[in-house]
């Protein structure tokens, strides 16, 4: 039986100490749904027209990195379809994490205006890397917050995502225009 009183203190064995894992139902949704999305991308990039007739060599067909891609999805999603599986703890004893739908909304928010305000204004690389950094540091604050309490930015914390960023942008960057000769807006 609870009970409730004016005090405003907090039961601490109500209060779960670490991140609570995924349930194993969530994972197991999420992972037929990756391995449907990757399997139709496939399939779709498979049909795409290949340039053949143009004398273009197979790897500049333009079906190929999202086929690979697609392929990487379903894969991923089978691994985590077979590892929700085998997990031995019962749905009804892990809780579920509070801020889920808040966080899938920051990461629609983020890419929209990525795609939407960045991509095009300005040049892709800095826009890549400014829309890499904040979501690190985003994503960061809020781990940070639920584990330790603290919502601080440590320099030691910046200076990682100001490396990760700058080299993905670099990289992203190099990849498409330099090895698959994509002109990026």
């Amino acid at each position: 039986m609870t009970t409730f009183s004016n005090d405003d203190s907090v039961d601490p064995e109500n209060q779960p100490t670490e991140q609570s894992p995924p349930s194993p139902r969530a994972d197991r949704i999420t992972a037929l749904l990756l391995v449907v999305l990757g399997a139709g991308v496939a399939f779709e990039s498979w049909r795409m027209p290949r340039m053949s007739e143009f004398g273009a060599n197979i790897w500049s067909a333009p079906g190929i990195v999202p086929g690979m891609v697609g392929l990487l999805i379903a894969i991923m999603g089978g691994v985590l379809y077979f590892r929700s599986r085998e997990k031995a703890v019962s749905e009804t004893s892990v809780p579920e994490r509070d801020g889920g739908w808040r966080r899938v909304l920051t990461v629609f928010v983020s890419c929209v205006m990525f795609a939407g305000i960045l991509v095009g204004r300005i040049p892709f690389a800095i826009a890549a890397f400014a829309f890499i950094f904040v979501f690190i540091l985003l994503f960061d604050r809020e781990d940070r917050a639920i584990e330790t309490g603290s919502k601080t930015f440590s320099p030691t914390r910046i200076a990682l995502a100001f490396g990760v960023a700058a080299a993905a942008s670099f990289t992203i960057t190099w990849v498409f225009e330099d090895i698959f000769l994509v002109r990026l807006p």
